[in-house]
């Protein structure tokens, strides 16, 4: 029997507003979004209005979670898609980080859209340390302009402190898949990747056999905390149990 677990993965979000419709409308030309009656305009409405935006949504903090563009902010000139990204997201900080500064962008790539739109895509991190969820996707129109951000900008915390390595926080996975009375399997780990998995090699059994392997360290948010974890991957085969589901796949993070 086949089998595959891995980490269940928080996607994000989608520009559910920004994107809907033609691509070619100019968003400048939306009415700003009437709170209506009885809800409370807070400040960071009124800072985001002043910036030329309207916050679709809102974490339980106040702090966006989608931004759409009244009066699209401009580029600089000559500027990349990443670059102008950046640029957006550095002009609207303290829409998040009113204090301190925001987590590290790792750069993540960039899907041309019709009509020559962009969607870039940043990856929060810390010490090079991903946080899980932790996508920002910023919208642009052709000429550069802001459209729309999905995600929310994290403030900087400490750097990560792990204790445990790839190695055991896969032992810790195949626990948990199999029982700890399981037969132990020898692995072997190499070095990160650019991304920052580590592959490793897993003896087989005359149960289970593991074709491949691969951790990686992400920052997991649990009760508005970020705490360290393992982002566990595996595929494989092994012996069927007739009383189990093979379809049924055992997703899960490694804390440490």
């Amino acid at each position: 029997m086949f089998f595959r677990f891995r980490t269940l993965a928080v996607p994000s979000l989608l520009f559910a507003a920004a994107c809907s419709g033609d691509s070619s409308s100019d968003p400048s030309q939306d009415p700003p979004v009437d709170p209506g009656p009885g809800q409370t305009v807070t400040p960071t409405d009124q800072k985001a209005t002043g910036l030329g935006l309207s916050i679709m949504s809102a974490d339980k903090t106040g702090a966006p979670r989608l931004l759409r563009s009244i009066v699209p902010r401009p580029a600089g000139a000559g500027m990349s898609p990443t670059a102008a990204a950046r640029d957006h997201l550095a002009a609207l900080k303290d829409l998040y980080v009113p204090q301190g500064k925001p987590m590290d962008l790792v750069d993540r790539g960039a899907q041309a859209l019709r009509n020559g739109a962009e969607i870039v895509t940043l990856t929060q991190a810390v010490e090079g340390i991903p946080v899980n969820g932790g996508d920002v996707k910023v919208l642009l129109h052709r000429d550069g302009s802001l459209a729309a951000v999905s995600g929310t900008l994290l403030a900087s915390t400490l750097k990560p402190n792990y204790v445990s390595s790839p190695h055991e926080a896969l032992g810790r996975a195949l626990d948990k898949q199999y029982g700890s009375s399981r037969p132990q399997m020898a692995i072997a780990e190499s070095g990160p990747d650019a991304a920052g998995w580590q592959t490793m090699q897993v003896a087989s059994t005359s149960d289970v056999q593991v074709d491949s392997a691969r951790a990686r360290k992400e920052l997991i948010r649990v009760d508005d905390k970020l705490v360290e974890g393992w982002r566990i991957e595996v595929t494989g085969t092994e012996a069927r149990d007739p009383n189990s589901d093979p379809d049924m796949a055992a997703p899960s993070y490694m804390h440490e």
